[in-house]
């Protein structure tokens, strides 16, 4: 497989996907809120809701966002509160 070079985005560019990623997350939260949603499609559409949110992390990251996501909360959702106290004696 070649792959062809291309020039990077333009912020312009990185900022409109970043607004349609957005929409698609407000898509995917009313589509999940629906009384129509069974629970295999919610379970699906939390998983791609989370995949849409580390894709807009990212491209918010490299406008110049870099503290969009709350590390704090994170560390505290996968039971790592510990290692958060570790982590700042570190830095």
């Amino acid at each position: 497989m070649k792959l062809r070079k291309t020039s990077p985005p333009s912020l312009e560019e990185i900022h409109a996907e970043a607004e349609w990623i957005e929409e698609m997350i407000n898509r995917t939260n009313h589509r999940s809120n629906s009384s129509d949603c069974d629970l295999q499609q919610f379970l699906h559409l939390e998983a791609c809701k989370g995949e849409l949110e580390a894709y807009r992390a990212g491209l918010l990251f490299a406008l110049g966002y870099p503290d969009m996501l709350d590390h704090q909360s994170i560390l505290y959702e996968v039971n790592l509160a510990e290692f958060s106290d570790n982590e700042q004696s570190v830095r």
